[in-house]
């Protein structure tokens, strides 16, 4: 049995056969061209987040000691 190339996306898509080849054009995406300065800002925001939420449930930790390992003293 031959198969078409174009196969519409479908839940039952992963049950092919191992024969199957289906050719996929590679393009590159935003997400693959993160910046280093991208991923920083990223990685800020989640440790501001991180923060936070110890603040509001009343943790504590030493926030120069978090930021040093992540070599984010500048926030």
């Amino acid at each position: 049995m031959t198969l078409l190339p174009e196969i519409p996306e479908h839940s039952y898509f992963s049950r092919y056969g191992p024969d199957f080849e289906l050719d996929i054009d590679y393009f590159p995406h935003k997400s693959h061209k993160e910046t280093l300065d991208s991923i920083q800002k990223h990685h800020r925001r989640i440790l501001e987040q991180l923060r936070n939420y110890a603040d509001f449930n009343k943790m504590t930790y030493d926030y120069d000691k978090v930021y040093q390992l992540y070599n984010l003293t500048d926030m």
